[in-house]
Parts: C-alpha cells; structure tokens; sequence
C-alpha cells in the first residue's frame, strides 16, 4: 500500500490485517464494545460508591500509546463534542 493510487479491498481481510501493522483496526473496532460495557456498569450503579451523588465531570481515558490510545483519540474526535461532559485522553 506504499502506492498512492493503491486499491483497498475492505473484503480482504488479510490484507487489512496485513496493512495494519499498529493494530488500529481492531482497537478501533474494540472501543465501540469498551465503551458500551462501560456505559452498562454506569447504569448498573459500579461508580455509586465513589461518586457520593455528584455528577460525573469529565471522561478521562487512560491507555497505553498503542492502540488503546488511538481508539481513545478516535472516540474524543467522533464524539467528544457531543459528550455530556469533557472527555480527556491520557496516553
């Protein structure tokens, strides 16, 4: 893929895995489901007994520079501004 008029066959799935050589594609495709079971426990009351009945203030995501900190940034750039509070990423 070093071509810039290169042809990505999003079916091929070994050559996505191929070209993927940081593992962003899975880290992205991982955040969605991060993030869901995160808003789960949220609503499954997991941060009442460290919240003591405050609102929660800001999202912090904290991750390594690999791929967990990019799914991060790419959560913060999609939807960082529509988020009910301020989302940080700590990588």
């Amino acid at each position: 893929m070093s071509s810039a008029n290169a042809t990505v066959d999003l079916d091929d799935t070994e050559g996505l895995l191929d070209a993927d050589r940081d593992g962003l594609l899975r880290a992205s495709a991982m955040a969605g489901a991060q993030v869901r079971a995160t808003a789960a426990a949220i609503d499954e009351g997991a941060l009442n007994s460290v919240a003591g009945g405050q609102r929660t203030r800001t999202l912090l995501w904290v991750a390594d520079r690999g791929g967990a900190g990019t799914a991060g940034n790419i959560l913060a750039a999609a939807f960082g501004g529509s988020a009910g509070e301020p989302m940080v990423v700590a990588a």
